[in-house]
């Protein structure tokens, strides 16, 4: 039997693959109805529009997201997991630009069972 843990471990996988193809929907489908996104440089986004149409504008074919995983906890309906991002993209000028930084999201179980993102937060390294 699948524990929390690996469930949001596989959801996480999930969306993150999502966010290398560039699949927005995808993405989408591991977010809440009402989620949040509080990212470094952004405004507070909320909801389905607001979070697709970010994903929309940062989206680019060449990225690569990689998160290190350091710790979930799981505390009935609601989990946090904290982590390590690094995002790779080609710039304007050709050359491989990295953007890295820390990552807290709260995870939620939904009714049907699945875990998905209500509360996804971000702080770039400087």
């Amino acid at each position: 039997m699948e524990t929390d843990r690996d469930a949001i471990h596989r959801r996480r996988k999930s969306c993150l693959a999502a966010m290398n193809r560039g699949d927005i929907d995808a993405v989408m489908e591991h977010y809440v109805e009402d989620a949040v996104l509080l990212f470094s440089g952004f405004p507070v986004l909320r909801g389905p529009e607001e979070i697709s149409a970010h994903w929309e504008q940062v989206d680019r074919p060449d990225r690569d997201a990689r998160l290190d995983t350091l710790d979930i906890r799981v505390v009935g309906d609601l989990a946090y997991e904290v982590a390590l991002y690094e995002v790779t993209a080609v710039g304007d000028d050709g050359e491989p630009q990295v953007s890295a930084g820390k990552n807290v999201v709260v995870w939620r179980r939904e009714d049907d069972g699945e875990w998905r993102l209500a509360v996804d937060i971000c702080a770039a390294d400087v």
